[in-house]
C-alpha cells in the first residue's frame, strides 16, 4: 500500500520537529566522535576518513523508501526507518575494516545490528560492497543521556577503493538496478570484482608495511608509557598501589589488558582521587597511561574529556596547554598535540614566559607526526627544523634540546648527512644525561634515545 496524504503529512511533521531532529543529529555526532577518535588514535592506519551525512533524510526520500519497502512488507512505517541519519567509515584495507568492526562490537556505548560482520555485508548485482549497521544507544548510555532514547544511526563501513567506485557509479545504480541494462550491470559487476581482487592483493602490501610499523609502534608505545608514568609528580601510581593493591609500574606492562574486575578498581580509584584531590595533570596522565596500555576507546575518551576540562580550569596557563599536548601525543593524537603545543607557545609569549621549553616540545610533536606520515605543511616542517637546530645551538649543554634536535633530523631529514648529524646530537645528549641526571630522568631519556637510534638505523638502511 502506497503512502497516503495523511501519512505523508505526519511524517513531514516529524521531520520538521526540532526536538526529534536534534535528538538524531546529537546521536549521530556521538557516533561520529567515537569513530573519529579511533581514526586519530590509530594515526589513520585503520580509518582514513569518517564522514557524517550532513542532513537528515528528506521527506521525498522517506516516502520513496517506505513505498519500496511496503511492496514486500505492507506494514512498514516511518518508525522502522533506520537511516534517517548516518555516517560512513572509510578504511584503507579489508583487514583494517574488519579490525574496526571488531572494536565497534566491543565498545559499550552503543549496540549494533547485525551482530556479525558476515550478516552486515551488503552486495548488489551492480557490484556494490559495503558493511551496513544500525547503531542504537546502550542502556548505560541512555542512563547518562536519556534524550538518546530510540535514536538510530546508520553506520556504513567501506574500503577507500570501494567508496571511490560507488561515487562514480552512484547515479547509474543507486536504487534503480531494475532500470539498468543487463549488459551494463554485468560490466559494472565485473569491474567491481576486479577492484575487489586488487584490494585483496593490496593486503600483502599492508602486511609488509605493518611488519615495520608494529616494531615502531611498540617502541613508541614504550616511550609514551614511560613519559606518562615518570612525568607525574604527586606519587599517583604509589597512591593507586596502596588503594587497589595492584601494581601498574612500567616493568609490569604485561598485566595489560586489565580484567573487567581490575578496570572497575581503576575507575573506582579515579573517582576517589577526583573527590579528594580534584582534577590535576597527574590524574589525566594516569588515565592516559591506562588508555594507552588498555587500548580501549572509552578510557581514551575519559582521558581526553579530563584534558579538555582541565584546560577550561586553566585557560591562560601555557604549562597546562603543554601538558595536554603531551597527553594527546602519547595517545597518537598528533594533530591535537601540535595544535595545543602551538597554543602553549602563544600563551607563554603573552605571559612573557620563556618560550624555549614549549618550542622544544612542539618541535618533537611535529617531528613525530611526520614520522607517522601525518600530513604536515612544508613551511611548518621548515620552521621546526630551523627552530630545533637553533635551540640546540643556544643550549649546547641541555640534553633535552639536543635530543629533540636529534629526533627532528632523524625523522625529518632529507639526506644521509642530516640523519648522521642527528645521531651525533643523540650521542651528546645521552652522554650529558648519564653524567648529570637523576635515575628517573635517565630512564626517560634512555627509552627515548633507544627509540630514536632504532629509527635512525632504519632510515639509514633505506638510504644505503
Amino acid at each position: 500500500m502506497y503512502a497516503n496524504e495523511e501519512e505523508i503529512a505526519k511524517w513531514d511533521e516529524h521531520l520538521r520537529d526540532p526536538w526529534f531532529v536534534g535528538k538524531l543529529k546529537k546521536f549521530q555526532a556521538f557516533i561520529f566522535e567515537i569513530f573519529e577518535d579511533l581514526r586519530l588514535e590509530s594515526a589513520e592506519h585503520l580509518i582514513r576518513f569518517v564522514l557524517a551525512r550532513q542532513d537528515i533524510k528528506d521527506l521525498k526520500s522517506v516516502v520513496t523508501k517506505i513505498n519500496i519497502k511496503r511492496k514486500k512488507q505492507p506494514d512498514y512505517d516511518f518508525d522502522l526507518i533506520e537511516d534517517l541519519v548516518g555516517i560512513k567509515v572509510i578504511c584503507p584495507y579489508t583487514s583494517s575494516a574488519k579490525e574496526v568492526m571488531d572494536k565497534m562490537f566491543r565498545q559499550p556505548s552503543f549496540k549494533v545490528e547485525p551482530h556479525t560482520i558476515d550478516e552486515a555485508l551488503r552486495t548488489t548485482r551492480s557490484g556494490y560492497r559495503g558493511w551496513h549497521f544500525v547503531a542504537e544507544p546502550s542502556p548505560e548510555l541512555i542512563n547518562i543521556k536519556p534524550s538518546f532514547m530510540s535514536a538510530k544511526c546508520e553506520i556504513q563501513i567501506k574500503m577507500m577503493i570501494q567508496e571511490a567506485w560507488d561515487a562514480q557509479t552512484h547515479d547509474i545504480t543507486y536504487k534503480q538496478e531494475e532500470l539498468v541494462d543487463e549488459r551494463l550491470l554485468s560490466l559494472l559487476k565485473n569491474q567491481s570484482e576486479m577492484l575487489a581482487s586488487h584490494d585483496a592483493q593490496s593486503e600483502n602490501f599492508r602486511g609488509m608495511i605493518q611488519e615495520f610499523e608494529e616494531k615502531e609502534k611498540e617502541h613508541r608505545c614504550i616511550a609514551a608509557a614511560t613519559y606518562l608514568y615518570l612525568s607525574t609528580s604527586s606519587g599517583i601510581f604509589d597512591y593507586f598501589r596502596k588503594y587497589c593493591n595492584l601494581d601498574l609500574e612500567l616493568q609490569r606492562r604485561e598485566i595489560f589488558p586489565l580484567s573487567s574486575i581490575n578496570m572497575a578498581r581503576v575507575n573506582g580509584f579515579i573517582d576517589c582521587y577526583r573527590r579528594k584531590k580534584h582534577l590535576d595533570k597527574d590524574l589525566i596522565k594516569f588515565v592516559a597511561y591506562i588508555a594507552l596500555n588498555q587500548e580501549e576507546i572509552e578510557q581514551e575518551r575519559m582521558a581526553l574529556a579530563f584534558a579538555r576540562e582541565f584546560l577550561t580550569m586553566n585557560p591562560q596557563n601555557p604549562s597546562a596547554e603543554d601538558a595536554i599536548a603531551g597527553i594527546y601525543w602519547a595517545l597518537n593524537r598528533f594533530e591535537e598535540a601540535i595544535k595545543h603545543g602551538n597554543y602553549a607557545i602563544k600563551k607563554a609569549m603573552n605571559n612573557g614566559d620563556n618560550i624555549s621549553p614549549y618550542q622544544d616540545n612542539y618541535c618533537y610533536w611535529v617531528a613525530d607526526a611526520v614520522r607517522a606520515h601525518i600530513d604536515v605543511k612544508n613551511d611548518v616542517r621548515r620552521q621546526v627544523f630551523e627552530c630545533s637546530n637553533r635551540l640546540s645551538q643556544e643550549h649546547p649543554n641541555n640534553p633535552k634540546y639536543l635530543d629533540t634536535a636529534a629526533f627532528v633530523k632523524i625523522s625529518m631529514g632529507n639526506t644521509v648527512e642530516d640523519i648522521k648529524s642527528g645521531r651525533e646530537l643523540l650521542k651528546r645528549s645521552r652522554d650529558l644525561i648519564m653524567m648529570s641526571s637523576d635515575e628517573e630522568t635517565q630512564k626517560i631519556y634512555r627509552v627515548f634515545s633507544e627509540r630514536h637510534e632504532k629509527l635512525a638505523k632504519s632510515r639509514l638502511a633505506k638510504w644505503q
